[in-house]
């Protein structure tokens, strides 16, 4: 029996970004999966009036920080215009989980039982956690996400961050942007236990962009670094409440 179809796949990148553009093909291309680039509002494509429409004149953010966050804002427009249920949102620099398919196909049968206006988190790899992320059994554990390397979200809540958009401006980075965004529309955030995708640019795969912390580290410092993050975080965690669990079966 055929799989189902993913929702559409938007990746985020620029067009002078070869080596990610080149990585994440070939990402996409071990799953068979289709997918459309980003590609608007690159640095030297933000005109005075995207500037003056969507950010905060006080803002301190970069162009570079900027045109990501523009770019999350095209994939939404892109679901309202072509009417999409739900949209998948990569940015350039991730590395999909084996079964990744299989278990997007697994979390879309799952969101039928959550309110609609929601955002799917499917990274957070080396994130660190409340406790109860790992004592809870439900499938969605409900929390913000602190990045925006990739997501599910819904026509309903891409709806409501457009209409945000018509009457407030942004002053804040892509992700804390959004959690702002979805704060005041009442979108919920969701994760599933196990991350989907890990970041290339975390991990030293891609220098990255934004982070000026993680961009004066070597790329095996950084790998190190989330290595040690990850299993502190939640490889640890995880098993010390499944091994507790097991101890409190009658």
């Amino acid at each position: 029996m055929l799989s189902p179809p993913l929702p559409p796949i938007y990746v985020l990148s620029v067009k002078t970004f070869t080596d990610r553009i080149s990585h994440i093909q070939k990402e996409m291309a071990k799953h068979d999966l289709k997918f459309e680039f980003i590609f608007e509002y690159d640095i030297d494509q933000i005109s005075p009036t995207d500037d003056y429409q969507h950010f905060s004149q006080n803002s301190k953010l970069s162009k570079a920080a900027k045109s990501i966050t523009l770019k999350h804002i095209a994939a939404w427009r892109k679901c309202l215009e072509k009417n999409h249920p739900q949209i998948l949102v990569f940015e350039d620099d991730v590395v999909l989980d084996a079964d990744f398919p299989k278990k997007v196909i697994e979390i879309l049968q799952k969101i039928r039982g959550i309110p609609q206006k929601y955002l799917i988190f499917l990274g957070g790899a080396d994130t660190k956690v409340p406790k109860n992320f790992f004592s809870n059994d439900d499938y969605f554990f409900k929390l913000n996400m602190p990045t925006a390397e990739a997501y599910i979200t819904d026509l309903d809540a891409v709806k409501a961050r457009l209409e945000w958009l018509n009457i407030n401006k942004i002053s804040l980075p892509a992700d804390h942007a959004t959690v702002k965004i979805d704060q005041d529309c009442s979108i919920a955030h969701y994760w599933p236990k196990k991350s989907l995708v890990t970041q290339g640019s975390v991990f030293g795969l891609f220098r990255t962009t934004l982070d000026k912390s993680r961009a004066r580290k070597s790329p095996i410092i950084n790998n190190l670094i989330f290595k040690w993050k990850k299993f502190k975080r939640r490889t640890f965690p995880q098993a010390y409440y499944n091994f507790i669990k097991i101890f409190k079966q009658p």
